[in-house]
Formats: structure tokens, C-alpha cells, sequence
């Protein structure tokens, strides 16, 4: 979930109702709904797509799970220079610190910056 409406994302801004009392002096302001009908549907849209996803490789389940799957489509193997860098720093990490335990070892992450 984006934890903000879609159309606040996009740069909405709430418009303001004033209220006034009898004597016309402004006791408080009521914003516009973020939330309103349209920003629920586009989410529980959303979360319905990605609960129709397979959670191992991120294709939708229709497909990934039909055993007719591998008469339509062919894999293809490469090597994600990514996960080689977080692996080699991974490596590099636990030769550096071998007295770690390994639950501190198991939780480790590795960031990836531009040079």
C-alpha cells in the first residue's frame, strides 16, 4: 500500500469548507476527504492484484502455476550483476567478522549506492 490516496501522490491538495457561527466569525475548517470512494476502489484494487501474484517469482499465479506454462514460455538464465555485489559483500563481510553469531549473520543486508 502507497500509505497515502493516489491522488495525493499525484499532488492533490484538500480544499477547506470554513464554518462559521451565527455572527458569521469562522469557527473551524473541514477538509476535503483524501480517502473518498475512488482512492478505496484504486487500493483494494491494488490489493487484490498483488494478493494475485505468486509470492516466489512475482508472475500472476494463473500463469505461473498452469503446468501448460512451460509449452508457452522459455526461461533465460543471466547473472543479476546486483545480487553478484551484495553476495561478494556478503562474503567479504562474514571473512571480516567470523566470532559474529550466526543469527546476526543470517540477518545481514546489503545497500547498494551509485559511485
Amino acid at each position: 500500500m502507497l500509505g497515502i490516496s493516489y491522488k495525493r501522490w499525484l499532488g492533490w491538495e484538500p480544499s477547506y469548507r470554513v464554518e462559521r457561527d451565527e455572527h458569521r466569525r469562522i469557527t473551524g475548517y473541514t477538509p476535503e476527504t483524501e480517502w473518498d470512494e475512488t482512492e478505496r476502489e484504486w487500493m483494494l484494487a491494488l490489493d487484490d492484484y498483488e494478493h494475485s501474484l505468486c509470492p516466489q517469482c512475482g508472475m500472476p499465479i494463473s500463469v505461473c502455476h498452469d503446468e501448460q506454462t512451460p509449452f508457452h514460455f522459455t526461461a533465460e538464465a543471466g547473472v543479476c550483476q546486483i545480487s553478484l555485489m551484495q553476495s561478494l559483500k556478503l562474503d567479504e563481510w562474514k571473512k571480516d567478522h567470523t566470532n559474529e553469531n550466526e543469527l546476526k549473520q543470517s540477518a545481514l543486508t546489503v545497500g547498494i549506492k551509485p559511485r
